[in-house]
């Protein structure tokens, strides 16, 4: 797909006092974007009343800024800890689990911080000399989505790649990853390209990549040489799901035979998170069931237990068929 260039950047004084942030505002500059500086990052808002126009035109913004809670955060069940480099995507996926905890700031932000970033994880990994400590990188975003604007994820990579005891793992609906094809990853960093079916991708997944282009940019990362796994999210229960599901599976099994593993997240929202997407989306195709379904921790709606089982059942029974030697890392 096309590269995503933001109409505006808007960025934090701070910015300027690092050397990445004012590499990348002169990129931008060159690119003739229009510079905006504003007082803080997790601030910004737009003055437009209509919720729905608000969304479309804060994911027009790419705003740099600085990370200021650096704390190592736990990150289960996908890491031991999380890095953000970055929050939200200029993507317009009608499901993200991001519209609860970023409310109304859904702007796609990078922190130019690098270095203050990376400062406590390369502490911890000197202490923990002994053991792998592992690290998610998408928990609050997607970081291949803007690389081409900032190199963030590439220098990430580069610098964590020279460290014997880590793991990074990264997730991405994109598939621009040639600026990280001659990186000197060192397998350290373990790729997991989020996938669904053709339905949900057409009908949920706006401003993505392709399934077809997702799957050419994990040949590419896997031919050079990093670790590759992919998680099937959200799965939702639609007329034909259990047909399109087997047919996506058989599908990577034809492209990716060589997966070391698949995560497995079937579809949850809230009762804000379905009243934001009814809002910005109120065509959308989404089911939200009434039935079927019950209440978890933190005001989540998931499946019942007998979908649950179902949908397990058939996943684990196709992924043994056709991926035996691929574990599935965990089922949500």
């Amino acid at each position: 797909m096309k590269y995503w260039y933001p109409q505006e950047i808007w960025y934090e004084n701070e910015v300027e006092l690092h050397h990445l942030g004012r590499e990348i505002l002169n990129k931008m500059a060159l690119l003739q974007i229009p510079l905006k500086p504003i007082a803080a990052h997790n601030k910004a808002r737009l003055e437009i009343n209509d919720p729905q126009k608000r969304f479309i035109a804060s994911k027009r913004v790419l705003i740099l800024g600085t990370k200021k809670d650096l704390k190592l955060i736990p990150c289960l069940p996908s890491a031991d800890y999380r890095i953000v480099i970055g929050t939200s995507c200029p993507a317009f996926c009608e499901y993200c689990y991001l519209s609860d905890s970023l409310g109304e700031r859904v702007f796609p932000r990078v922190y130019v911080n690098l270095d203050e970033i990376l400062n406590p994880v390369l502490s911890l990994l000197k202490k923990e000399r002994k053991k792998t400590v592992s690290f998610e990188l998408s928990s609050s975003g997607d970081p291949l989505a803007t690389e081409h604007l900032t190199g963030l994820l590439g220098k990430t990579i580069a610098i964590l790649g020279q460290e014997p005891n880590t793991q990074l793992r990264v997730v991405t609906k994109y598939d621009h990853v040639e600026p990280l094809l001659l990186l000197a990853h060192n397998q350290k960093t373990f790729f997991r390209f989020s996938l669904n079916t053709e339905y949900v991708i057409t009908n949920f997944e706006h401003g993505t990549s392709s399934l077809k282009e997702r799957i050419s940019a994990a040949e590419k990362l896997a031919q050079s040489g990093y670790p590759l796994g992919v998680i099937i999210a959200p799965i939702i229960l639609y007329k034909n799901w259990e047909n399109d599901y087997f047919d996506l599976v058989k599908y990577l099994a034809d492209k990716l035979p060589f997966l070391q593993e698949l995560e497995l997240i079937t579809f949850r929202f809230s009762k804000r998170s379905k009243s934001k997407i009814l809002t910005r989306f109120p065509n959308s195709k989404l089911p939200f069931p009434q039935s079927g379904i019950r209440h978890k921790a933190f005001g989540k709606y998931v499946y019942d237990e007998d979908s649950m089982n179902r949908i397990q059942t058939f996943f684990s029974a196709i992924i043994a068929k056709y991926f035996p030697h691929s574990k599935i890392a965990y089922f949500i």
